[in-house]
């Protein structure tokens, strides 16, 4: 097998992040779930998101092969948690939120959104944020699965079916 690596995302990259994208967008379709559709998320957005340093992928040999994009500034949407609180407060701790994750169609099944999620943990605490915060759609059962496994804890709904899940990296395991 070849060699799995991680940086940050160049523009580059923005027409492979754009093809994994897509096909994500794709499964959803046909899971009918609608957390990526309307044009959500658009290849401006991706390219804003490598633009501010916040994209990252996964390379498996030369092939990118997974994105995430590890949000550092605060989001509006995060603002409003029904029926459940966050960990910790907005104002008392800062978070990162880990937004527009997937793996490539191709290499699905081979555990890299562990992978992923290692280094995006990584990067985090090289930035001095042990706080991450993460949502998808409640119809995302695959997504749901992989965020309970590596060790978020459900917090509640956000606006537009979306569940919420936080995890603080320092806590003891």
């Amino acid at each position: 097998m070849a060699t799995i690596t991680y940086r940050q995302a160049t523009m580059a990259d923005a027409d492979a992040i754009w093809q994994i994208i897509a096909d994500a967008k794709a499964v959803m379709s046909i899971d009918q779930n609608p957390q990526w559709d309307n044009g959500y998320p658009s290849p401006e957005i991706i390219k804003a998101d490598i633009a501010k340093g916040y994209a990252y992928v996964l390379l498996l040999g030369d092939e990118v092969v997974a994105t995430a994009t590890l949000w550092q500034e605060k989001d509006v949407n995060y603002q409003r948690l029904q029926g459940g609180r966050w960990l910790y407060p907005t104002k008392r701790r800062p978070y990162a939120i880990i937004h527009r994750m997937a793996v490539s169609f191709q290499h699905q099944g081979y555990h890299l959104s562990t992978a992923l999620f290692t280094h995006l943990f990584e990067t985090a605490r090289a930035k001095g944020l042990t706080y991450l915060r993460i949502d998808t759609h409640a119809k995302n059962k695959k997504m749901q699965a992989i965020i309970a496994r590596r060790g978020f804890t459900y917090r509640g709904q956000l606006a537009g079916d979306r569940v919420a899940y936080d995890l603080d990296l320092d806590a003891p395991k």
